[in-house]
């Protein structure tokens, strides 16, 4: 599909830190664990045990023992996963609009956009650029160029398209080895397996770095009810990413 086929059939976009970025492009990240805000609560037994959803059909989810987030009455779930299997999503990521003459040549240049031209830029095109790509500077005076928040990236600068090819609900601290490799930790400071003879990683190594990556994307105040040691419900999306069409 081409981008401008993608940017129509996306319907709404992920934020993504400049790492996760680059461990999709490197095909590292291949899943994304998303909080769930407020956290699911509700079960028809004070005392149920269960700690596992599963999937009514329709992107609904409810408890698996009890039913719990599933509404009396109606049975309409309450529980509802943001994005479903199919759904194409565009990458919202750390970006900014240069002019030409300012981005480093073999810099990779995304869509052409309509900066208001300064008298310094007149007829001069210029494009979107994402740091995921590299730092851009200041040709005059070799100083760091800042960058926008993902946040603040409008639809029209994407570049990059998911699409989302599992969804589950599931806890930070139940991930096993190949999951946490699939949300893009490095496999980096590999240990040998004696018997194998092959490398492996160590679970308490890719623990300890998922840990540490996972808390650091929360706010100092959603620790306690998102951090790792709170073990939250969150949704996984498992996708694959699509290629672009010129």
């Amino acid at each position: 599909m081409t981008r401008k086929e993608l940017l129509a059939a996306s319907a709404r976009g992920m934020l993504f830190s400049t790492p996760m970025v680059q461990a999709i492009l490197a095909g590292q990240k291949t899943r994304t664990m998303r909080a769930i805000k407020p956290q699911p609560m509700h079960h028809y037994r004070e005392d149920c045990p269960a700690n596992r959803y599963y999937d009514m059909g329709g992107n609904e989810w409810a408890c698996a023992i009890c039913g719990g987030e599933v509404a009396p009455i109606t049975g309409r779930s309450k529980l509802r996963a943001r994005h479903k299997v199919g759904d194409i999503v565009y990458v919202r990521e750390v970006w900014q609009e240069f002019y030409a003459c300012e981005i480093p040549n073999g810099h990779p240049r995304g869509a052409r956009t309509e900066l208001s031209e300064s008298h310094d830029h007149v007829g001069e095109e210029a494009f979107f650029c994402y740091r995921a790509d590299g730092e851009i500077f200041h040709p005059n005076d070799g100083r760091r160029c800042s960058w926008r928040p993902s946040i603040h990236m409008p639809r029209a600068a994407a570049r990059i398209f998911l699409r989302i090819t599992g969804v589950k609900p599931q806890r930070p601290q139940e991930l096993t080895v190949d999951e946490i490799h699939a949300e893009g930790i490095c496999a980096s400071g590999l240990s040998v397996d004696c018997n194998s003879g092959t490398a492996r990683v160590p679970w308490d190594f890719s623990r300890e770095r998922f840990e540490a990556l996972w808390d650091s994307l929360r706010t100092k105040k959603d620790l306690p009810l998102y951090g790792y040691e709170a073990n939250p419900w969150c949704w996984v999306y498992e996708f694959e990413l699509l290629e672009v069409d010129s």
